[in-house]
């Protein structure tokens, strides 16, 4: 039962990731955390792994299509690589609990500016 609960959560966020961009953070994280009782820093570890074939394939589809800025990709790509880095080192000193409210007020704060944005 357990496998296949996590190919359908894996699902819903390829899904998510294609549709919206979004799909590691805001829903295999949460769900390995609270459904699979992951601790915070696994969820988020196991999070990037799985994001990177979605990613993948997301971004060769959307390229496809013409939905790509490619210059704009590379330039965010340089610091989120450095910054990949130094969050992975962070998550090591940072308490679960403090993770985890960290996480939901950003998930609050994105869900508000996109709710009021036009």
């Amino acid at each position: 039962m357990q496998a296949a609960a996590l190919i359908l959560l894996g699902l819903a966020a390829g899904a998510l990731s294609g549709m919206l961009g979004v799909g590691g953070g805001i829903i295999i994280v949460p769900a390995l955390n609270q459904l699979f009782h992951l601790p915070m820093n696994q969820a988020v570890g196991t999070s990037l792994l799985i994001i990177i074939p979605t990613a993948v394939v997301g971004s060769l589809t959307h390229y496809a299509r013409g939905n790509l800025q490619l210059p704009v990709a590379l330039l965010v790509m340089i610091g989120a690589v450095s910054g990949g880095y130094l969050g992975a080192r962070l998550v090591a000193v940072i308490p679960e609990l403090v993770l985890k409210r960290l996480f939901a007020l950003l998930a609050l704060y994105t869900a508000i500016r996109l709710w009021f944005s036009r």
